[in-house]
């Protein structure tokens, strides 16, 4: 099975964040207050323990730092069962050396092997001198507890002298889609013919997010747990019989266009830019509410 490839297990702990980032796949802001309850994420650990190919946990959001109690519980949890653990955030807690040592010490302790920190053109604020302190004390103190960090460090989408896109790591989905694109140069719709971004075929992760929702990528889910349990969902995996993930494998966006009749004369700045703009047409129309969703994913709840 198809499914068997997958050996990370993303856990959406909230769509809430501090912020509203042009460029958040999950059209995150500070009233979505959907949110893991602790009885879902301790069942959805216990469903990961069952697929022998699961590794790695990774909490993240939204801001998970948000509801540290639950992350705290999470990652413990995670680690006793034997994955390796990580969690990213956007660091907005680490005000002084002291700061991060309350936050960090007890995450230590449970077991956390890495921080991903997202920053960049997107989240620093105008003190670029507190950012960079910021990250000091993170590292300074994720030392002492064998965490390993890394940074996550997007730059404004830009275009050369010859009318080049430098994305600066952005990809074109969920906000981005909407707020970073109408000054960019783009591309026909002919030219979108592949997926550059996701191993839709044999992904080696997958998100799941507070309202149940596996996503393959975010906005397409491949069921919703309970519903089938993650156990059962994964090893099942059959992306040729998914109405959204089967013309994307045979020929990226320009495909799902065709077969499912979207109507467009519009170009595009990439093929996520393409694929979310069809995905989210759908949603509007109500159609595939089983494969994609949640329409806050969408910028529609």
């Amino acid at each position: 099975m198809t499914g068997r490839s997958i050996n990370a297990l993303h856990v959406l702990l909230t769509f809430r964040c501090l912020y509203q980032c042009q460029h958040c796949f999950l059209f995150s802001n500070p009233d979505n207050k959907s949110t893991f309850t602790r009885e879902f994420l301790r069942e959805t650990i216990a469903e990961a323990r069952k697929l022998p190919a699961m590794e790695k946990i990774i909490f993240e959001g939204g801001e998970p730092f948000l509801y540290y109690p639950l992350l705290l519980e999470g990652l413990k949890e995670a680690n006793s069962s034997g994955f390796e653990t990580g969690v990213v955030t956007n660091g907005y807690w680490a005000n002084s050396l002291e700061d991060v040592e309350t936050w960090l010490k007890p995450l230590g302790a449970a077991g956390l092997a890495s921080l991903s920190i997202s920053t960049g053109y997107f989240h620093d604020p105008e003190d670029e001198d507190s950012v960079d302190f910021s990250r000091q004390f993170i590292l300074e103190t994720a030392k002492k507890y064998d965490i390993k960090v890394s940074q996550l460090n997007l730059s404004e989408p830009s275009v050369d002298a010859e009318g080049e896109l430098d994305s600066g790591g952005v990809m074109f989905k969920g906000r981005a889609a909407e707020e970073l694109t109408s000054e960019l140069p783009r591309k026909k719709q002919s030219e979108f013919t592949s997926c550059p971004y996701e191993d839709l075929l044999q992904p080696g992760r997958v998100h799941i997010d507070p309202e149940g929702w596996v996503h393959i990528c975010q906005g397409i889910t491949a069921g919703r747990h309970p519903d089938t349990p993650l156990s059962r969902m994964l090893p099942d995996y059959q992306p040729e019989k998914h109405p959204i993930l089967a013309p994307l494998i045979i020929g990226g966006p320009q495909e799902l266009a065709r077969q499912l009749n979207y109507q467009s004369q519009r170009q595009y700045v990439d093929a996520c830019h393409f694929c979310f703009e069809i995905r989210k047409s759908l949603v509007q129309q109500n159609k595939y509410p089983d494969y994609l969703g949640p329409a806050a994913v969408y910028g529609l709840d």
